[in-house]
């Protein structure tokens, strides 16, 4: 944690009970947009196909990516395989992403295949805070997951990134894994990843402050032999949980109010419910005297 309350106070963090008033939000969820968040997948084949089609696909949206791919090719020597997917899902505090490749042929034989391919899914949009004056804190808790599985075959870099900022601070990582086999993650023992990450930053009440996040992860499969076929499995998940707020002095601001503010444009119901019960999190910071 960076820029915090004196190192004489500890903190813990926990969500408003039932009993907190509500949040008045102001009207702060009048829109929602997805006008700065981006989601991508990809995916790219080598070597020779006799029947499917496309070697390559890429989808990129502000909301939701999806590729597919399925090639296979006909030759003396027992023919050859590749398949795979890869999705990605974003918006403001929530992303996610997946993908899978697979290469196979029935013998080694002059034709090598594989798959190369990922996601990446970001958001980057700007807070205001109000409730208070003068200058403070802002604390911005993220949680993330991430799950890896090889199956036979050849592969590599099947571990997620992730990078998180808020204001001038920033966090960057790739997921650590734990598993029965360690980190080699042999199906059916895949290795999986969770934690939590907390970035603040000086803010003035009133003024903007910017949170970002991203999550990104590229896997390249070669052939596997007979009918095992070699296949990656990634997946990822990010999600910005609450913020807390600290004036100056480091004492918390308990009707501080961090409101997303996010370009209008024409949005669903469903849209809007989600702003309303997702956007507007508050979370409270108590100060336990050591």
């Amino acid at each position: 944690v960076q820029n915090g309350p004196s190192p004489g106070t500890r903190q813990t963090r926990q969500m408003p009970s039932a009993s907190v008033p509500p949040v008045d939000a102001g009207g702060a969820f009048s829109a929602v947009s997805v006008a700065d968040t981006l989601a991508s997948a990809n995916l790219q084949t080598y070597g020779t196909f006799s029947s499917g089609g496309s070697t390559s696909c890429a989808s990129t949206s502000s909301s939701s990516a999806g590729c597919f791919l399925y090639l296979y090719n006909d030759d003396p020597y027992g023919g050859e395989m590749v398949w795979g997917n890869a999705t990605a899902l974003s918006a403001f505090g929530a992303l996610s992403g997946a993908a899978e490749t697979q290469a196979g042929q029935n013998v080694f034989g002059y034709n090598p295949v594989g798959m190369q391919g990922g996601f990446s899914a970001d958001f980057d949009d700007a807070v205001l805070v109000t409730g208070g004056t003068g200058t403070g804190y802002l604390f911005a808790d993220f949680s993330w997951t991430a799950a890896a599985t090889a199956n036979f075959g050849k592969g590599f870099d099947i571990w997620p990134s992730f990078t998180v900022a808020v204001g001038s601070s920033s966090e960057s990582w790739t997921s650590s894994a734990t598993g029965p086999i360690g980190i080699s993650c042999y199906s059916p023992f895949p290795c999986t990843g969770s934690g939590t990450v907390v970035v603040s930053t000086p803010f003035t009440f009133g003024g903007l402050t910017d949170i970002s996040g991203s999550t990104a992860d590229s896997l390249s499969t070669g052939e596997g032999v007979l009918f095992f076929g070699s296949t990656l499995i990634s997946s990822a998940s990010l999600g910005l949980t609450g913020f807390s707020v600290y004036d100056a002095s480091g004492d918390l601001v308990p009707g501080a109010v961090v409101t997303p503010v996010l370009t209008p444009e024409p949005a669903s119901a469903s849209l809007l419910l989600y702003g309303a019960l997702v956007l507007g999190v508050l979370l409270w910071r108590f100060n336990l005297q050591d």
